[in-house]
């Protein structure tokens, strides 16, 4: 089995072309904010350690985390960023590796992880090869203000706190700015170039 990593930063077009490979490669797509939405939803040891540590205003009255509310106080504030971050990539680490194991047993060719945090939640070990997912900052905004209904300042914000060195752990890089033919063209020479290392 295949497993691609793909990382980029907010906007960069991670998702578009994570669909792209699963309807065109059948791949098996992991969403990594999705494992950690679950983890926050049903794990009932990481509700706990957030609440100790959070207090009890990022919790619900059925106990369940408020991902707004834990998010208001931890965007824009990087200590307690890094206090959940020790909580939650540990925790998501052992659950995506739990189905990437799973996937090889079950005879899957092509896994994605699509993880915004691949590198600071220690992922690269997962996966055989990482796409890095670039595009300029303007069209980064139009995509999240625009489809996504993000606030403009809210979206500044996030691209303004995205790594600027995921290059340094790529394998592949890909310019998304261009449109969705024109990064699937590179996206199809990437991937021939990957398929065609069984042979090698």
């Amino acid at each position: 089995m295949k497993t691609i990593g793909l990382m980029g930063g907010a906007g960069s077009g991670k998702s578009f072309l994570a669909a792209y490979l699963k309807n065109n490669y059948n791949a098996v797509v992991i969403d990594g904010d999705g494992v950690g939405h679950r983890l926050l939803d049903m794990d009932e040891d990481i509700k706990k350690a957030i609440v100790d540590i959070f207090g009890p205003t990022v919790s619900d009255s059925d106990g369940n985390i408020d991902r707004k509310s834990l998010g208001s106080i931890v965007f824009g504030d990087k200590s307690a960023l890094s206090k959940l971050n020790k909580i939650m990539h540990p925790a998501m680490k052992t659950a995506i590796s739990s189905q990437i194991r799973a996937l090889n047993q079950d005879g899957t060719d092509i896994a994605v992880l699509d993880a915004a945090v691949m590198i600071e939640a220690g992922f690269l070990d997962l996966v055989d090869f990482t796409i890095y997912i670039t595009a300029d900052e303007s069209i980064r905004l139009n995509r999240l203000t625009g489809p996504r209904g993000i606030e403009n300042e809210k979206a500044l914000n996030m691209i303004a706190s995205g790594r600027e060195d995921y290059g340094r752990y790529a394998d592949y890089t890909l310019d998304s700015s261009g449109g969705e033919n024109v990064s699937y063209n590179q996206l199809d020479d990437i991937m021939k170039d990957i398929l065609e290392e069984n042979y090698e």
